[in-house]
């Protein structure tokens, strides 16, 4: 997260949650880990072993190398993706020619290039619901002069942010595109497990702690299924001064055909500029956006699920809100 002038220098960037390389036993040969070192898990490596083991093995380098700011060293390289040092070497080469990684010399380590850059920004560009939300993203941005957000769950226990629209004030909050945060994290976390069923959520509780990030932060689980309720009534989530301090956070659904949450709108502010008086008004434009984006994907909102469901059924036939 970065605190920001407009000439684009950062005044404050504290360091946020970040996955870290996960080492697999050795499945055999180099190249042939169904999922190894680099934070890579099975269900990406599609619980079988590749059949070209040269790109099984450069896409675990370049996995690692995403994970070492500092870069790594051939060496280095080898033994934490499970390759030899000749094999290390002759990827990391091919790789290096193509501009998918350099040198830093003169140290002789090996970080991640700039060729990357251009295919993300492809994949990023590409991604159907990036199109359909940049527009409403910049829109609740230039209404609200807040930095909006596209977050999607991106495995088992993190969101990746997508896309963003930046605040137009000169001091201001962001979030970097690529950025990971905890599925429990802040609104983006409520957000997403209000709208989860029982057995789903109790299993990302197990497996992703509360996260205690400021004096404000929902440690306990109770407490915070009792959140999960309010956010499904409310129709979006709010973080109150709980993941970084200084700062209050809004986040939207937007729903599959299925009815099921893909995809959040979030936005962030400091207190100051999204205080508790407009959170509501701020909480209900996000969530009509992201709306907009539900009804561009043909989705649509969840029916009543175990989370919230007897709360929410006994306001619906009271007529209440």
């Amino acid at each position: 997260m970065d605190f920001r002038m407009e000439n684009g220098r950062s005044r404050y960037r504290p360091t946020g949650p970040t996955a870290k390389a996960r080492r697999a036993p050795r499945r055999g040969g180099d190249g042939r880990a169904a999922a190894a070192g680099a934070g890579r898990r099975p269900a990406e490596a599609g619980g079988e072993r590749s059949r070209v083991p040269a790109i099984d093995g450069a896409v675990r380098v370049l996995r690692f190398l995403a994970t070492r700011a500092e870069g790594g060293g051939v060496t280095e390289i080898g033994r934490a993706c499970h390759l030899s040092k000749s094999s290390a070497h002759g990827i990391v080469k091919a790789l290096e020619a193509h501009g998918f990684v350099v040198t830093v010399d003169p140290s002789k380590r090996y970080v991640l290039g700039a060729a990357l850059v251009q295919l993300a920004e492809a994949a990023r560009s590409q991604h159907t619901a990036v199109l359909l939300a940049r527009p409403l993203l910049e829109e609740v941005a230039r209404e609200t002069r807040l930095a909006c957000f596209l977050a999607v769950p991106y495995n088992a226990t993190e969101f990746l942010i997508l896309e963003k629209a930046e605040s137009s004030r000169a001091i201001k909050v962001t979030v970097s595109v690529g950025e990971r945060f905890p599925l429990t994290a802040g609104a983006l976390g409520k957000t997403y497990l209000a709208w989860l069923p029982e057995a789903e959520v109790r299993e990302i509780l197990r497996r992703v702690p509360l996260p205690r990030m400021t004096p404000r932060s929902i440690r306990s689980t109770p407490l915070y299924r009792a959140e999960l309720e309010r956010v499904r009534r409310r129709g979006f989530g709010t973080n109150y001064n709980e993941y970084y301090a200084g700062t209050n956070a809004l986040a939207a659904p937007v729903f599959d055909p299925s009815g099921r949450v893909v995809l959040l709108l979030l936005t962030v502010g400091f207190v100051a500029d999204l205080p508790a008086s407009r959170m509501t008004i701020d909480g209900r434009r996000l969530r009509a956006a992201a709306d907009r984006v539900t009804e561009a994907l043909r989705g649509r909102p969840s029916e009543l699920l175990e989370i919230g469901g007897r709360a929410d059924r006994q306001s619906r036939e009271n007529g209440t809100r």
